[in-house]
């Protein structure tokens, strides 16, 4: 069958229309317009920003922007036979990362808009995505929190309800990079038929790196954190900020540094290509700024190779490699652990030259020996990398595994970079930037529990004097029997396109259209969408690879089959 025909096949079997409440930035549609090879005809949410997003992608569909609670459902459907239907309400009111008693109390009621939606329009099939705290939801006390000892009996009775419409009700929790998904984002999902059909689990189309089903070419490997990181932007000096860093955040820089870094065994190596157009080369004695097109750019032709890895917030983990899936995106900054989730942050590493010679157009193969360095300011450079990630209390993760869960207030995510320069051919004005990041390590490494903590410097006394001594003054890395000492560590927030790659969302979607939104004084303005908006709109969203392989799995069955079931 050929792609054509296998789009048409998948369009007459969901002939009625598809249906996605909660629509949000357009996650769940992108994936059922992959599968069912058309728009979804009809897309719901109260969020005008989400709904701009998803107009912006979705332009086909019919959208209403209002609360679900207030659309009657055969007004929207037009009493139209319905094939398939999505729900995802809001999961804040469940998920762990929320922490307390619950607030808002309409909000955890959103669920039983689906068994109206789905008494009233009785779609075919239908599929359900919510966290994991989900199934285990229980009745609340007059404090809005959990009754101990009635977990999951919130969970049954809405299952009870759904089977009681006449549908076959399945539950199961996927994480998104099985399937294909560069993020873990762990999620329940429930499938839901009432045309007599079997429910179908799709098998999953990636895998560990060193699992069975990868090494036989079962599956493809699991995508990585590594792959949706833009490595040409460069990061601004954690020691030139105005506003200085938590103490908690730079032990974390700090452990990630020295686990991906400094103590690395095999550092990940990607190639990245800067082609500014500016004739000069950045200062090494100087951190290495953000490239910007107001001056041209700060370097010139440049062949990066990263050695990247992911650092987490929250959990005291020390992070993971590079060429894994990046840990599960969630949408909320709050500080406890999600289920599945394992936010993170990204370390780097790569090779360049500071040439500016014309020869080679400044550029260095990493494959190669390095070029010599000469007196006029021309040094080899390595740039260690980290994902940093505020709300897990992990130190974070090598790159080379999924990215962990979004959150849509996007202040929990950072790359770090570590810059170093080749130790024979460091120049008298890095070694002043150098001890600094030493201090910076033996104060902060090894806070949380790390047991090289001994090694360096108690962290109840006051921090050592740092002497001229190389063995204390500055920290080295050696990388292929290379000696470099570490002169900086940069830090910035991941970009939405990079959080959206994470996600699965592809490459060409919308993430800024030109709409009305509300700025932070409770204005409204016209204009693109702004960064926190759009991360938030992606937090939200449903890993599209995910809803893709559900859908497909699943179409109604043919009229006929109907009428015999």
């Amino acid at each position: 069958m050929t792609p054509r025909t296998g789009f048409i096949a998948a369009s007459l079997a969901w002939s009625g229309l598809f249906i996605d409440g909660f629509a949000g930035g357009g996650g769940a549609s992108t994936g059922i317009e992959q599968a069912i090879g058309r728009p979804v005809d009809i897309a719901v949410n109260h969020s005008p920003t989400a709904i701009a997003i998803h107009k912006a992608n979705h332009p086909q569909t019919e959208h209403f922007c209002q609360d679900i609670k207030s659309l009657w459902p055969l007004h929207a459907t037009r009493m139209r036979p319905v094939s398939g239907a999505w729900f995802s309400p809001d999961c804040k009111e469940f998920s762990r990362a929320k922490g307390g008693p619950v607030k808002d109390r309409s909000i955890r009621a959103l669920c039983w808009e689906v068994v109206a939606w789905m008494r009233d329009v009785q779609p075919s099939v239908a599929f359900l995505e919510n966290v994991e705290e989900f199934q285990y939801a229980a009745p609340l006390d007059e404090e809005g929190r959990p009754i101990p000892g009635q977990e999951g009996r919130e969970f049954k009775r809405f299952v009870r309800a759904i089977r009681a419409l006449g549908y076959c009700v399945a539950w199961k929790m996927i994480p998104a990079c099985d399937f294909g998904a560069p993020t873990t984002r762990n999620r329940l999902y429930m499938i839901m038929r009432r045309d007599g059909m079997p429910i179908v689990w799709p098998k999953p189309t990636h895998g560990s790196p060193g699992s069975a089903g990868v090494r036989s070419g079962r599956l493809l490997p699991y995508r990585t954190a590594a792959e949706c990181i833009d490595w040409s932007i460069r990061c601004p000096s954690i020691f030139d900020r105005q506003k200085d860093l938590a103490d908690a955040t730079k032990r974390r820089i700090a452990a990630g540094v020295m686990r991906y870094v400094v103590n690395a065994a095999e550092p990940f190596i990607v190639p990245v290509t800067h082609t500014q157009s500016s004739p000069r080369t950045n200062a090494v004695s100087k951190p290495l700024p953000t490239i910007t097109t107001a001056n041209g750019g700060e370097f010139s032709l440049v062949d990066v190779q990263l050695a990247p890895h992911v650092t987490k917030f929250r959990t005291g983990s020390v992070g993971a490699a590079a060429n894994d899936p990046l840990p599960t995106i969630t949408a909320n900054g709050e500080p406890a652990r999600p289920a599945g989730a394992v936010p993170l942050g990204v370390v780097s590493a790569f090779l360049s030259s500071f040439y500016t010679s014309n020869t080679n157009g400044g550029r260095a193969d990493p494959q190669k020996p390095l070029k010599t360095a000469t007196a006029g300011g021309n040094h080899h450079s390595v740039i260690a990398a980290h994902l940093e990630q505020a709300n897990t209390g992990a130190i974070g993760r090598d790159a080379r595994k999924p990215l962990s869960t979004i959150l849509g207030k996007g202040a929990n995510q950072r790359v770090v970079e570590t810059v170093m320069v080749e130790a024979d051919a460091l120049p008298p004005e890095q070694l002043e930037r150098a001890t600094r990041v030493a201090a910076f390590l033996v104060k902060y490494y090894g806070t949380d529990g790390e047991s090289e903590a001994a090694q360096i410097q108690p962290v109840d006394r006051p921090l050592d004097t740092i002497t001229t001594k190389a063995r204390f003054a500055v920290v080295t890395v050696t990388i292929d029997a290379r000696t470099y000492v570490i002169v900086d560590i940069g830090l910035r927030m991941l970009k939405p396109r990079e959080l959206a790659r994470a996600q699965g969302f592809p490459e060409t979607y919308v993430l800024d259209p030109e709409c009305l939104y509300r700025t932070k004084g409770g204005k409204m303005k016209f204009g693109r969408l702004p960064i926190a908006q759009q991360i938030s709109a992606i937090g939200n969203s449903v890993c599209p690879p995910v809803a893709r392989a559900l859908v497909a799995a699943n179409p109604p069955a043919a009229p006929e089959m109907r009428l015999a079931a």
